[in-house]
């Protein structure tokens, strides 16, 4: 027979063996679904990441000692975090980033030449309901860069003198040098920092047409006048606004037109001149400017672009028929009208039948560049630099630039041109 105390016992342990059931049963109802919800917004995976050669050869070194030497010929190559991109003085490289999942582009990349930086971090979120943003943390070192940001992405760079962080679109400039750092925005919209002697975090917020100097112990310095863009609607995020586009011109004609579009894909909009035929045809956009740049100290020309298709060798027999070419008409310092345009080819090599420059148009002559067939590219060109080396007078006032393709079967897409001047 059970005495009154045991009874009391085995009631006692009873209830403790059901409340604690329940106690965990509720718990596992909260908790499961609260670290399943966690973790599906905190997982991430690296974005797809790459890096190539503009001109001359880039080295990618990883953290386990190994280095590649990147040709301009050669693939892109895959990065990932704790990887060190490194130009020398003739160098550039393109660095690009795409979202994982929707193969998005979140971040382009220009290099420039003695710079070096590594990717520390690169991460988006991994499942749909993710809660991160789309990260990349760079260390720049030394040198120059220059980055094209997307919407919903963050770029956070880190230098020896202070910090840059970026979640805003638009395009960026970061230099690097021994004494200062100097960050311009020609659009967007960024917060710049430096650490203070007494542990305190110092920090400007710089808009489009702003730029801050960074030094190590000291407030930035800032905001400054910076380089400003004189083309608008260079990323034909606008449709073809501010633009006019030009008619196609056809020497057979019975030979089809080409087709003048903007497109955005992947998260980019970009310029498109394509055409499949025989004979020459051509077409192109201008964009009229009228800005007086007597004064200006700099003019840089920057150019991304990709050509997918071309039939003919180099840009023809005259060298006038580039897949893609850009004309600044401008006056000189005499007042007298002139012209400066480059040339770009994609296949094809210099020969008696194929100039490295147009022997139609008016000097001064730039040789054609060379560019990867079906890759990204990206130049920066010293107008100033370039039109003293030819023995041109100096501009006077910018009428306008244009953008335009010739040749048979070509496709040809500009993804941005900017013309960017310094007083």
């Amino acid at each position: 027979m059970i005495s009154t105390d045991d009874f009391s016992k085995r009631r006692r342990f009873a209830w403790t063996v059901l409340l604690s059931s329940f106690g965990f049963f509720v718990f596992a109802c909260v908790s499961i679904p609260l670290i399943t919800v966690t973790y599906l917004r905190t997982t991430t995976q690296p974005l797809l990441t790459s890096v190539s050669a503009n001109q001359g050869t880039v080295a990618l070194a990883h953290d386990n000692d190994t280095t590649i030497a990147l040709l301009v010929a050669d693939p892109p190559q895959d990065v990932v975090a704790g990887a060190e991109i490194i130009t020398n003085a003739a160098d550039s490289a393109l660095l690009v980033a795409y979202t994982p999942d929707t193969n998005r582009l979140a971040l382009r990349g220009q290099l420039y030449g003695n710079t070096r930086i590594e990717v520390a971090q690169s991460a988006a979120p991994r499942f749909e309901f993710g809660n991160l943003p789309n990260l990349m943390v760079l260390n720049q070192s030394n040198g120059r860069s220059r980055f094209a940001v997307s919407e919903d992405f963050t770029l956070q760079i880190n230098t020896p003198h202070g910090r840059v962080e970026i979640d805003t679109a638009g395009e960026y400039t970061i230099d690097v040098n021994n004494d200062e750092v100097q960050v311009a925005v020609q659009s967007g919209v960024t917060k710049v920092s430096t650490d203070l002697d007494d542990r305190e975090t110092a920090s400007l917020l710089l808009s489009s047409d702003q730029r801050a100097i960074l030094r190590q112990n000291i407030k930035p310095d800032g905001p400054l006048d910076t380089e400003r863009n004189l083309i608008k609607n260079g990323r034909f995020a606008a449709d073809f606004s501010s633009w006019t586009v030009q008619d196609w011109t056809v020497e057979l004609t019975d030979q089809p037109l080409g087709e003048t579009t903007t497109l955005a894909e992947s998260g980019e909009s970009r310029l498109k001149l394509a055409r499949i035929g025989a004979g020459h045809a051509d077409a192109g956009l201008r964009q009229v400017i009228n800005q007086n740049v007597a004064d200006f100290e700099s003019l840089r020309l920057l150019l991304s672009f990709r050509i997918s298709q071309q039939t003919l060798g180099v840009c023809g027999t005259v060298g006038s028929e580039c897949p893609l070419s850009v004309r600044i008409e401008y006056k000189d310092d005499a007042g007298a009208s002139r012209t400066w345009e480059q040339g770009f080819y994609a296949i094809g090599a210099i020969a008696a039948d194929t100039p490295d420059i147009c022997v139609n148009c008016s000097p001064p002559y730039n040789p054609h560049q060379p560019a990867a067939l079906g890759r990204l590219q990206s130049v920066d060109i010293d107008l100033l630099s370039s039109l003293s080396m030819q023995g041109a007078n100096p501009p006077q006032q910018i009428t306008s630039v244009s953008i335009f393709a010739a040749g048979h079967t070509f496709e040809t897409e500009v993804l941005e041109i900017a013309l960017l001047g310094e007083e």
